[in-house]
């Protein structure tokens, strides 16, 4: 009986998982517009003494209109000299805008209420928004904005993750795993999210949701943006996998640091819709069975982990591939690890703590 139910369910994640490729496939992702309209760059940041500058070089090293081109640089408290390294470059550079950001309100806390008060200083049509730990290819700009048309609100993008060890290796085969379900699940007009550090949003999308100010605190300020403009029903949210558009980004340092953001991300995905829960649950399920191999037998849980593992590479070919990171698959059995260990504890840890520690910072969700 309990096999049974193990091969229906695995059948289950397979079929899911394989239809997820038809979602990376249609429509098809290709720029839509040669328009150059003014945009506005965002980087909230809060001690990043020792990546601010890579950013926003990065940044300056964009093709995109110099006249075009605002950026807007957001000190949200730091206590380091990130906000001295932002007013250097901002006496430098006529379109680089220093926004510091030192109060909270009960609404606008943390990340959220840093970009409002950017966004606030900000007159582009179009906003970017990146991380201090980022670096952005040097076409990042206008390809992004070249896949807006007048329908689109939000076109999201791929980050990938600096790695040079094993730790650091199955962090950027996750984030690509993660980043691949988000574009295939957008791809079917129903997207769960766009991550921030790689997320551009029309202003009057933006506008239409009555802006950061209007909306319910999460400590996941992205997710909550991107439910809220596709809630609207006005816009039509891509996520092309360009390579111009791929940013780089630092991985955590520690397992620390990995576990609270994955703590962080599963407490703000704790607002999707039942339909999203409905389509998760055949993978904690899956999962979960691997894990009681002494109930359900060692074979049959090594046989579910190896189709599972297969399903995820097949998955996962066509972005490691159009992003020349092929030789991440190294990691997989890695990746497979992590994988299963969050997506069964993160569940139960939630329900007893919601309290997010980030930046040096406590919510309570």
């Amino acid at each position: 009986m309990i096999t049974a139910f193990l091969f229906a369910i695995t059948v289950l994640y397979a079929v899911q998982f394989l239809a997820l490729l038809f979602g990376i496939r249609r429509p098809p992702a290709e720029p839509l517009s040669r328009d150059t309209p003014k945009i506005s760059v965002l980087v909230a940041a809060r001690n990043e003494e020792d990546t601010i500058e890579d950013c926003i070089t990065s940044l300056l090293n964009n093709d995109y209109p110099e006249h075009l081109t605002e950026i807007v640089l957001i000190n949200d408290s730091s206590t380091d000299n990130t906000g001295e390294i932002m007013c250097r470059y901002t006496r430098q550079y006529s379109n680089i805008v220093y926004v510091p950001v030192e109060m909270e309100s009960l609404n606008l806390r943390g990340k959220a209420n840093a970009l409002a008060e950017g966004i606030k200083k900000s007159s582009g049509e179009i906003y970017l928004f990146t991380d201090a730990d980022c670096r952005v290819p040097r076409r990042w700009i206008s390809t992004q904005v070249s896949y807006f048309d007048k329908d689109t609100g939000i076109v999201g993008g791929f980050t990938r993750l600096r790695s040079w060890s094993w730790f650091t290796g199955m962090q950027a085969l996750d984030w690509f795993f993660l980043y691949t379900v988000a574009a295939a699940v957008a791809g079917f007009n129903k997207p769960l999210t766009a991550v921030g550090n790689n997320l551009c949003v029309r202003k009057e999308a933006y506008d239409d949701t009555g802006g950061y100010e209007q909306l319910p605190f999460s400590v996941t300020e992205d997710y909550i943006l991107v439910n809220a403009v596709k809630k609207t029903g006005k816009w039509k949210i891509r996520f092309p996998m360009d390579p111009d558009t791929l940013i780089e980004s630092n991985p955590c340092p520690d397992m620390k640091a990995l576990y609270r953001q994955k703590h962080r991300w599963a407490t703000g995905g704790g607002d999707m819709e039942p339909a999203a829960f409905l389509f998760f649950a055949p993978v904690f399920i899956v999962h979960a069975l691997i894990v009681l191999f002494p109930v359900i037998g060692a074979i049959p849980a090594v046989i579910t982990l190896l189709i599972k593992t297969g399903i995820d590479c097949i998955l996962l070919f066509k972005a490691l591939k159009t992003f020349k990171a092929v030789g991440l698959y190294r990691y997989i059995l890695l990746f497979e690890i992590l994988y299963i260990s969050y997506v069964l504890l993160l569940p139960f840890q939630i329900l007893f703590s919601k309290k997010v520690t980030w930046k040096d910072r406590s919510y309570e969700k």
